[in-house]
């Protein structure tokens, strides 16, 4: 078309900005429907990456919970182990206590005997004495 004939035919130059305006708003909704596919693809990629961190940091947390749960009981047998080891240390200190405090009774008893043995014994001399004195 020469370049006079926008003014030759005003409605056809009129119609030709239209369709040109048409397109490029065409244009704008294809470009703006390719970038929102393009964003829910990024989102959905996105919801999967984070649905993928949920899971393993999920196992992770299992895992730890489970490691300090096996900690946790192993601390508590060992210190279970420690108190039986302390008490039966323990009961054993009393049984020896207790052997100890019968034998010095035994020997308390062996001792008064010995005593009062002894006292009638010199009582005996003393008698004997007394008999065996002149008149």
């Amino acid at each position: 078309a020469p370049a006079g004939s926008a003014r030759a035919d005003p409605a056809g130059a009129e119609r030709d900005r239209a369709l040109a305006r048409a397109d490029a708003e065409a244009t704008g909704r294809a470009q703006a429907l390719a970038e929102a596919a393009e964003a829910r693809t990024r989102a959905e990629r996105a919801d999967k990456q984070a649905a993928e961190l949920e899971r393993r940091t999920a196992r992770r947390m299992a895992k730890a919970e489970e490691r300090a749960a096996e900690k946790i009981a192993e601390a508590g047998e060992r210190a279970a182990a420690r108190v039986a080891e302390a008490l039966a240390e323990r009961d054993e200190a009393r049984m020896r206590l207790a052997m100890e405090q019968m034998r010095l009774t035994d020997l308390r008893e062996q001792m008064e005997a010995l005593r009062a043995e002894s006292a009638q014994l010199r009582e005996r001399a003393i008698t004997a004495e007394l008999r065996a004195e002149p008149g």
